[in-house]
């Protein structure tokens, strides 16, 4: 009953693959269908031969033997019976399947249907299904459904305990740093034995820890054809850091010990999931371990055949495997070597899935919530303040401790005609400024220069993009842009059509919002690497998204509402998300170019910090910022003529804060030179400094459009605290010591000369080498120049590249 597949035509160009997709897979559950009536026939005939020969025996056995003997004849009968129930059973699963097929046919016949149409769910399956194994899709789902959290689970968690799930793994993480990802990976290929969790490692490089985040088929490759060698990685996974981030409130005042008892107090499971595959002498076995640590012993959990890249999951029910450290250790291996052929693991991905029981109403009692049983306490309390029971007779609102507005200055014309009932009449010549510094000082930030990452971290991935909020590492806030769609729910997108960004065609205010979260990002940005890019990465955010990120990254959200025309229930909707995660006129930033929707919004926040943006500045945009009241910000363009100093100095006596976009690095001592308060920018560096490193004496960057896509190599950032991160990874150049591979900036310029380890490159694998950081204090001839890093001891077998990453202090 094969189906004949449908030949490409203009109505059916964008659906044909997946439907001849479908076709195939109709016509193997066909096949499937069919190879169950041949074993269906097959289980019969046998199960009435068996009948037939039991029944005989029974006969015989019946007719020649004792009455001892006739309970034998009668088991006979009975397996007789079971070998027809087999058959029974038999029958019921063919039909089953049968069933099975017969909806499969209903789904392809519903997805033929609506081809003609290109329905974007057809052209996004294909895409997401393609070269995929029925095998490793239904693992991936499996592990995604089980991740969701449904109505019913909302209300459980609102309504007490609940169970809650939290994803450990590499999405996210520099090398040598565990603040922004707690999590750390480690590769061997010299062990001749499992190596335990206390052995010496060597942590993996940023490249690996960019290719263990996604499924792209690009993994990490361990392996060795050294007699007796096991190929092994490990994986040490932060479970109290992962869990704190559901929850801070739990852990605060706990000691590491307890906080490790607290997780281990309240556990459920953990699922592991990885994608690798193997090859050994004797196996192609995928092996995976955890670690019991009272037990100082490995545990396999995952074992199986891996000729590709495979996806395997587990649950893992038992809380020994979280150690006393409070971290998972999982290791991936295979077979040993024989010393003729190599064994190899390749992993892809790795992920650990924590899942803990949660008391709702102890996160909301450590976040100023009372519990039921304190809800009289707070009656008697406000009760008491109420008490006219004193010498006074006053309660506590009379006396003037009751909700204090803290009201804006009046203009001349308000303050002549004293119309306003809720403006401060001053003295003439006294500048507004002065009165409204405590507005300005109820934001929940340090007043100074602050840097905004335009559109979150567009110069590594697609603009208004998750990666490139979660990747905006060196800046104070993170700048989006949001507006509705055709059902009312607010978005991140800056143009009002989604052509340039997305798969996709129409404006954004047309779609539902399903149909925007149907579409893929496939641009924006110059460094976009969406070859490296998951189908979720790719997914265009919504506003919830983004504030959970910023919430999570610590970050200011720097709202643009785009220009459009929004009703109460928009607006109503947009207060309802920020309350939702925390935010409100304290720790956020709305900005626009319309001054109808600033208006707006200082109704529904009074102190609020609005950032105006403006073309040009003149006295109009001064007397609308006033109009609006402090705080307030003149946004303004970095390269408009206007954006001079005395404009700056202009807007700063008016009491009002100044901003420039989007500044590129070569202006920025420019803009900090006129006194600006915020720059907003597309560069990597902000707050904390970002740097590309000068490449010297013929060292070209090995960066090529695949490989090292995610990897921001041969740069330098400040981390904090005087700690710089410097990562380089080159080719060409020469192998001799002391010659200057790179040159880094000033400000990463150490006191005294030091020394760190990298990777060489060598015609037979690889090898480990050195490389000098020539500080400003440089002692003893020969050691090369100051402010550069430098070859080292053990180049001298390099083929191709190095590669080395570190981190250490300036001073």
């Amino acid at each position: 009953m094969a189906v004949e597949h449908i030949n490409e035509t203009d109505t059916l160009n964008q659906g044909r693959i997946k439907i001849n997709a479908v076709l195939d897979q109709s016509n193997a559950s066909s096949e499937k269908v069919d190879a169950y009536n041949t074993l269906l026939e097959q289980g019969i005939n046998d199960a009435k031969q068996i009948a037939t020969d039991a029944g005989q025996e029974a006969i015989q056995i019946a007719t020649d033997a004792t009455a001892g003997i006739e309970a034998t004849a009668n088991q006979a009968n009975a397996n007789s019976q079971t070998a027809i129930n087999t058959a029974d059973n038999a029958v019921s699963t063919v039909n089953q399947n049968k069933q099975e097929f017969d909806q499969l046919r209903n789904d392809f016949d519903g997805l033929v249907a609506e081809a003609g149409d290109s329905n974007p769910e057809i052209v996004q399956a294909r895409t997401d299904t393609s070269g995929i194994k029925q095998v490793t899709l239904a693992n991936r789902l499996s592990v995604d459904f089980a991740d969701r959290m449904t109505k019913a689970d909302g209300v459980e968690m609102l309504s007490g305990q609940t169970n809650v799930k939290k994803m450990m793994d590499f999405g996210g993480k520099t090398a040598g740093n565990t603040a922004t990802n707690p999590h750390q990976a480690y590769s061997d290929f010299t062990a001749k034995s499992l190596k335990k969790p206390s052995d010496i490692w060597n942590e993996i490089g940023q490249t690996d820890y960019n290719k263990l985040a996604s499924r792209d088929d690009s993994g990490i490759s361990t392996g060795s054809s050294a007699n007796g060698v096991i190929p092994q990685q490990l994986y040490k996974l932060n479970a109290v850091e992962t869990v704190k981030t559901l929850a801070p409130q739990l852990f605060e005042g706990l000691s590491a010990t307890d906080a490790v008892k607290f997780i281990k107090d309240n556990f459920v499971s953990l699922v592991l999931t990885i994608r690798g595959k193997a090859s050994s002498p004797n196996n192609k076995n995928l092996k995976v371990s955890t670690y019991v640590a009272s037990a100082d012993t490995w545990t396999t959990q995952v074992q199986g055949d891996a000729t590709e890249y495979t996806d395997f999951t587990t649950q893992i029910n038992d809380v020994n495997y979280i150690g006393p450290d409070g971290f998972v250790y999982a290791l991936a291996y295979t077979d040993l070597t024989n010393g003729v052929t190599a064994s190899n693991i390749d992993i892809d991905y790795v992920g650990m899935t924590v899942e803990v029981t949660l008391e709702a109403e102890e996160i909301l009692e450590k976040q100023g919530f009372a519990k039921a049983e304190n809800v009289v306490q707070k009656a008697d309390f406000v009760a008491h303040e109420n008490d006219t029971d004193n010498p006074h007779s006053v309660t506590k609102n009379q006396v003037g401790l009751g909700d204090v507005p803290n009201y804006a200055a009046a203009t001349d014309a308000e303050a002549v005609e004293g119309v306003s009932d809720n403006k401060l009449v001053t003295p003439k010549g006294i500048n507004s400024f002065y009165l409204n510094r405590t507005k300005i000082r109820r934001q929940k930030w340090d007043e100074g220069l602050n840097w905004i990452a335009h559109r979150g971290n567009n110069s590594t991935y697609p603009e208004n993009s998750k990666l490139a909020f979660m990747t905006a590492y060196n800046h104070w806030g993170i700048e989006t842009d949001i507006q509705v769609t055709s059902d009312g729910q607010w978005v991140c997108m800056h143009d009002p059509t989604v052509d340039r960004t997305t798969n996709g065609t129409g404006t954004v205010a047309s779609k539902t919002l399903a149909q925007f979260r149907a579409l893929r990002i496939d641009t924006g940005g110059a460094g976009t690497n969406l070859q490296t890019m998951s189908d979720a990465d790719k997914v265009p955010p919504t506003f919830d998204e983004y504030l959970q990120i910023c919430k999570q990254m610590n970050k200011v959200p720097i709202i643009e509402i785009k220009d459009y025309a929004y009703t109460a229930t928009h607006y109503n909707l947009l207060k309802e998300t920020l309350n939702k995660w925390g935010y409100d006129e304290t720790n956020c930033v709305i900005a626009t170019f319309s001054y109808t929707i600033l208006a707006k919004i200082r109704e529904m926040y009074p102190n609020m910090e609005l950032h105006y943006f403006v073309n040009a500045i003149d006295a109009n945009i001064i007397n609308q910022l006033t109009a609006l009241g402090v705080p307030a910000v003149c946004s303004c363009a970095y390269n408009n003529a206007s954006v001079t100093e005395s404009n700056v100095r202009l807007v700063h006596a008016a009491g009002f804060k100044f901003a420039v976009w989007t500044v590129p690095d070569d202006s920025f001592a420019k803009m900090i030179g006129l006194g600006v308060d915020y720059i907003t920018t597309n560069s990597k560096s902000g707050n904390l400094r970002w740097e590309k490193l000068t490449l010297l004496n013929g060292f070209t960057d090995n960066r090529d459009s695949v490989t090292y896509q995610r990897m921001n190599s041969n740069f330098v950032q400040e981390m904090g605290g005087g700690i710089i991160h410097l990562e380089f990874n080159v080719l060409e150049g020469v192998n001799t010591q002391n010659t200057a591979i790179a040159r880094f900036p000033d400000w990463a310029n150490p006191m005294y000369r030091q020394w760190s380890i990298c990777t060489i490159r060598t015609s037979s694998g690889g090898a480990m080498g050195s490389f000098d950081i020539n500080g400003r204090n440089l002692q003893g001839a020969g050691s090369g120049e100051v402010g550069t890093i430098a070859v080292g001891l053990n180049w001298s077998s390099r083929s191709t590249w190095a590669t080395g990453s570190t981190t250490y202090k300036v001073n």
